[in-house]
């Protein structure tokens, strides 16, 4: 967690999709999510985007997303590649 305030909190993700050790991320934001009062936002900034639609699946997405839905997560990408996926806005 990289701030943790009184309205709102800010995780940073290291996730890069197809790392062997996406899922030892995965553990810790379980853990730092958890522990933020359900109470505030949390804003999730991460590199890789996490498209998981039926066109267009990022590796380990799916377990990534299930993470984020512990609390209310506002989640800002670094890049999108979207390739004129019709679903992007979504």
């Amino acid at each position: 967690m990289v701030y943790d305030g009184d309205d709102y909190a800010i995780y940073v993700s290291f996730y890069q999709h197809k790392r062997s050790d996406d899922h030892d991320e995965f553990e810790y934001a379980e853990y730092a999510l958890a522990a933020v009062d359900s109470s505030k936002p949390v804003f999730v900034i991460c590199h890789y985007p996490l498209h998981y639609i039926s066109t267009r699946t990022t590796t380990n997405a799916s377990d990534f997303i299930d993470v984020l839905m512990i609390t209310e997560c506002h989640i800002l990408l670094g890049h999108n590649h979207s390739q004129a996926t019709p679903h992007m806005e979504h």
